[in-house]
């Protein structure tokens, strides 16, 4: 679930129930300042008998600029290795305009726009961090043999 920033109301009652978790940090100085406020507050939620695991930091609104490389490396030596997505979620044109018709970017027009790739990239790396694989026709048909 996209919940709305902060970790209070309907994202708290969205974390209590759920088992996975991903942050979104916005690649800007004051989003790096504020991480630590926010990994302490989902560890003292956890605290609380939450089974939620924290499974990545996702950079978001990256600009291709000194000061988005600079909160990039600040967030990889902050964090544990590993913690911060390989994929970063670019502040680009396309995004806004997909945001402003209500819609993925990925459907803002017939051919996808390239920056829908990152979600792709995204999602394989989210994949991989929770040790789901894809499933194909074939392991279906093989369950049946057994």
């Amino acid at each position: 679930f996209d919940t709305p920033a902060g970790l209070h109301g309907a994202t708290a009652a969205v974390l209590s129930c759920v088992d996975h978790a991903i942050v979104p940090m916005q690649a800007e100085p004051l989003g790096l300042r504020t991480l630590p406020v926010t990994l302490r507050s989902l560890n003292a939620m956890r605290a609380r008998g939450l089974g939620m695991r924290l499974i990545a930091i996702v950079a978001t609104m990256v600009q291709d600029d000194a000061v988005g490389r600079d909160v990039a490396d600040q967030a990889r030596r902050l964090l544990p290795k590993g913690l911060l997505t390989d994929a970063q979620i670019p502040r680009e044109a396309t995004m806004s305009q997909a945001s402003a018709k209500g819609v993925p970017v990925g459907l803002l027009a017939r051919i996808p726009p390239p920056v829908s790739q990152v979600f792709d990239r995204l999602a394989a790396e989210i994949e991989t961090r929770l040790g789901l694989l894809e499933r194909t026709v074939d392991d279906d048909f093989r369950q049946l043999l057994v």
